[in-house]
């Protein structure tokens, strides 16, 4: 990536922010409506929070396999949030709901390939050269 710093301002951070939450709740969100409903069990609560530990050991494992010298992995989440900024507000929560879940999905694939932190990277970098500017 060019040394030309990205400027990751508050809204940046609060974006990112929804990002990694939408990914860490994910399993809680996708049985919403059983828990709403009360269609679950204590079985299906075990499960639930297993899952829940497993998406957390995932970003754990891809911010350890995804980092390096040059990109932290927090520091290249916070590049792609910062990348995909049009400066409207509802737009830029849209895009950080679907967007940055992507990328940390992407990321913790990554993390089972040879050579993780050069490919994640990769991704900052090309989230860089078509980054979104007014």
């Amino acid at each position: 990536m060019p040394d030309v710093l990205i400027r990751i301002s508050v809204f940046t951070r609060i974006n990112m922010i929804l990002g990694v939450l939408t990914v860490s709740f994910a399993p809680l969100l996708w049985s919403w409506r059983a828990i709403r409903d009360g269609d679950t069990d204590a079985q299906s609560w075990i499960v639930l929070v297993l899952e829940l530990v497993l998406v957390q050991l995932l970003l754990w494992h891809a911010q350890k396999r995804c980092s390096s010298e040059k990109l932290t992995y927090w520091h290249g989440v916070a590049v792609v949030a910062a990348c995909i900024r049009t400066n409207w507000i509802y737009t830029d929560v849209m895009l950080a709901l679907l967007i940055l879940p992507l990328t940390i999905a992407a990321s913790a694939l990554l993390a089972f390939t040879r050579r993780p932190a050069y490919r994640f990277q990769r991704l900052v970098h090309g989230f860089y050269r078509n980054r979104m500017e007014q």
